[in-house]
């Protein structure tokens, strides 16, 4: 076979005391907290000693403001601050939050049916890995072509989630460069496999962000030659919360 897939499926039963699985689990069950969620992962963050924590004060009168609308946030407050708390820990990943749930209510666009989900993806052709870097989450199944002989034939999702992509595609673009050292290493791997991609395979790589405004980013990644990677918003996660849901 031409392609393989590296990775893993996510085993949610190991993960009841996860922070992370546990807030992810509770906003894609409540839409209502899921968008502000999102904008406060961006809007409410400072750091301190080098890792990223969230102004808890900023947070809960955004909430107060949101839960006087909204007699669902009303009623879930507590839980949701409870989680919340639990996840500004400093000692926490935080961006494995994305992760999950993207891996939970993708893919984007691909048909969901008969399709492999894998978190942490390292993709190989003809059994050579591309590299060792791997992708956060991956959406793929394999067809055969009406008009060709090949059973072997390549529609895939190829995601990495950054909480803001501000931190990944510097936008506007720093003095030195346009990306940070570990996109310039996933951005190379891309353009590997894309180049390598046969005719009749489909696969789309995305960055997915909690944040609203990307438009600036798309222009660095046109800018740089690489416009066929997309970028999934806040607003596209949203839709496809909406989509799993149905």
């Amino acid at each position: 076979m031409y392609w393989s897939f590296q990775g893993h499926q996510i085993d949610e039963r190991s993960m009841s005391d996860n922070i992370n699985y546990k807030l992810g689990s509770f906003l894609i069950s409540q839409p209502d907290f899921f968008y502000f969620t999102m904008d406060i992962l961006i809007t409410c963050k400072k750091r301190t000693d080098n890792n990223r924590i969230y102004d808890i004060n900023r947070m809960q009168q955004r909430l107060k403001a949101l839960a006087i609308a909204d007699k669902t946030v009303k009623a879930n407050t507590d839980y949701f601050l409870k989680l919340f708390l639990e996840y500004n820990d400093n000692k926490i990943n935080k961006g494995k939050l994305l992760d999950y749930i993207v891996y939970k209510i993708g893919p984007y666009k691909l048909n969901s049916e008969g399709l492999n989900r894998i978190s942490e993806c390292k993709i190989a052709i003809n059994g050579e890995l591309c590299s060792d870097m791997d992708f956060d989450v991956a959406f793929y199944v394999f067809t055969k072509h009406h008009n060709l002989h090949e059973d072997n034939v390549l529609y895939a999702e190829v995601i990495e989630c950054k909480i803001d992509i501000n931190t990944f595609i510097h936008s506007p673009p720093s003095k030195k460069n346009s990306f940070s050292d570990d996109a310039k290493k996933k951005l190379e791997v891309i353009n590997v496999i894309n180049q390598k991609k046969r005719n009749y395979d489909s696969i789309f790589f995305y960055f997915a962000t909690c944040r609203r405004n990307i438009e600036s980013c798309r222009q660095v990644l046109k800018a740089n030659g690489y416009d066929f990677v997309r970028i999934l918003s806040c607003d596209d996660l949203c839709e496809m919360l909406e989509k799993f849901l149905k």
